[in-house]
């Protein structure tokens, strides 16, 4: 195991080790105690939100679902040694920028020794409850850049119980980063929080409040054509109370710490289209700000 104390020393050996298939995780608790040791303290949130330099035991674990060619993670391990990073990126690709990217993506690790950074292999719109245990994480990355391709079937930025699973896995007050090149995909997302405002409070942020890593430009590794990021959401989880699954009406589940007259109203929201204009009325005025 790349747990081991020997490669904690010493850094596992590069390229594949890092990946890791969703089959391996039985129960998230102990499996990620068990590769990442001392890093992270289970069941425990990141102390001050997403802040880096709370003790490593108080750490939860910082997820980036889907990493493109690496860099934000890779710099983010390099960075902080002492704290846990688990990538997600989706299995067998159909899309041939996704493919290019997990190759270079795979080319960037073999050149390092990271024992605090895992790959895991799984569909995060589907799995990503099987992949973390609640309130298991210090914060979600999502850096996204909008096709027609991927919003047919990935990430649905309308998918309540989608981006309501993300956030019951988020320790209370610990946050979501959503930055897309899309102003149509950004203001669905934001008006889709505003569904789960029980879970969490979403805020639009001025590009100005990125962080340095953040990316600002988005660059195909096919076409060669480069994107600017044009949005940037945050969400905060709130303390989570009895966790219980719900089935919406699309016939999908959702994780929900909520009474049963909040759960009917998330069944009136999945049967309603879902407005845009108020939210790209929103995002527009942020965006001017920034």
């Amino acid at each position: 195991s790349l747990g081991d104390a020997s490669l904690r020393r010493a850094g596992p050996e590069p390229g594949s080790p890092y990946f890791i298939s969703i089959d391996a995780i039985e129960d998230p608790a102990s499996f990620w105690s068990r590769e990442f040791g001392g890093r992270v303290r289970l069941g425990q949130a990141a102390a001050g939100g997403s802040d880096l330099s709370a003790p490593p035991g108080e750490r939860g674990i910082h997820a980036e679902v889907g990493m493109g060619d690496g860099r934000f993670a890779i710099g983010q391990a390099k960075e902080d040694p002492s704290a846990a990073f688990v990538g997600i990126e989706i299995p067998n690709p159909a899309q041939p920028e996704v493919r290019a990217l997990q190759a270079e993506l795979r080319r960037n690790l073999a050149a390092e020794r990271l024992p605090n950074l895992r790959v895991v292999l799984a569909d995060a719109g589907k799995d990503f409850t099987r992949l973390f245990a609640a309130g298991q994480l210090a914060s979600i990355f999502i850096f996204f850049p909008y096709t027609d391709d991927f919003v047919a079937g990935y990430l649905r930025p309308d998918d309540l119980a989608l981006w309501g699973n993300f956030v019951t896995r988020l320790g209370a007050g610990n946050m979501l980063h959503l930055v897309t090149d899309s102003r149509e995909y950004g203001a669905i997302v934001l008006k889709t929080w505003s569904g789960l405002s029980s879970l969490g409070g979403s805020r639009l942020l001025p590009l100005s409040a990125m962080p340095p890593r953040f990316p600002r430009y988005f660059a195909s590794p096919v076409t060669e054509h480069v994107t600017e990021a044009v949005a940037y959401l945050v969400l905060t989880a709130h303390s989570l109370g009895e966790i219980r699954r719900i089935r919406l009406k699309d016939g999908t589940f959702m994780d929900l710490p909520l009474p049963a007259p909040v759960a009917r109203d998330l069944d009136r929201i999945t049967d309603e289209p879902a407005s845009t204009e108020a939210a790209l009325e929103e995002l527009g005025r942020g965006l001017n700000r920034a």
